[in-house]
């Protein structure tokens, strides 16, 4: 297997690893080793039943930044600078400052744009959805249940509120509120030991290759795969 694929990665500049949309030849000559664990994205969306609340969760750090971020940027208004966008930075030290991230969220929210515009408030990489004694605290629970009741009883139309956290533990109450309440995508690693991360995986590669007007011969891309093992930053830095 090794030397398949040395071979592979050793082929003279004559061969087609991959080609663009337009024929035109394109040499892959630089991949990193392959990942010790095999990262999938799995991405779960769920309609929203309140248009302005959404979110972005799951364990696959790279994709649910880029995904906010990418969304931020879109659901903020053209032209309003700095009013447009209110970011609360999630990633807290302790419980007694995510409970303040939670508090601070909660005024955001309810404090209107200036000058009758709309805005767009951020909750940023939250890291205290999980289940470690950070997230199980008294003082953080109370503020999450205060946030689920807001987001519950709803805001004026002119706020959007976005969340975006990498660790959360779905069996609490207020995720349960983000599934019912925002337009929430999961992008989740999976077990690297069940079957079929390979086609997964290569969905993924050729969906971003395409955005790239770039096509894999098949097996190029089934090297490409085993190389990148599924982790999509590995996967945007070698595309």
């Amino acid at each position: 297997m090794e030397r398949v694929i040395l071979n592979a990665l050793f082929r003279p500049p004559s061969s087609n690893f991959f080609t663009s949309s337009s024929e035109k030849s394109i040499h892959l000559v630089d991949l990193r080793s392959t990942c010790e664990k095999k990262l999938q994205m799995v991405k779960t969306k769920t309609k929203a039943a309140d248009a302005n609340i959404y979110a972005i969760v799951g364990s696959d750090e790279a994709e649910v930044k880029r995904v906010a971020a990418e969304l931020a940027s879109n659901l903020t208004p053209s032209g309003a600078g700095d009013f447009g966008l209110e970011t609360i930075d999630g990633a807290a030290d302790n419980a007694e400052q995510a409970a303040a991230r939670v508090s601070s969220t909660i005024d955001a929210l309810q404090t209107l744009p200036f000058f009758g515009s709309t805005k767009v408030v951020w909750l940023k990489n939250v890291n205290f959805l999980g289940d470690d004694q950070k997230a199980r605290s008294t003082a953080v629970q109370s503020a999450l249940e205060e946030l689920s009741e807001l987001l519950g009883r709803g805001f004026g139309s002119e706020i959007t509120f976005l969340i975006s956290a990498t660790e959360v533990d779905k069996r609490r109450g207020f995720y349960k509120a983000l599934v019912k309440r925002a337009e929430l995508q999961v992008f989740d690693r999976i077990d690297s030991g069940r079957a079929g991360w390979e086609e997964e995986a290569t969905e993924i590669v050729r969906r971003r290759a395409k955005k790239r007007k770039l096509q894999f011969d098949d097996d190029a891309l089934d090297l490409f795969v085993l190389l990148t093992g599924g982790d999509t930053r590995q996967i945007e830095n070698e595309l």
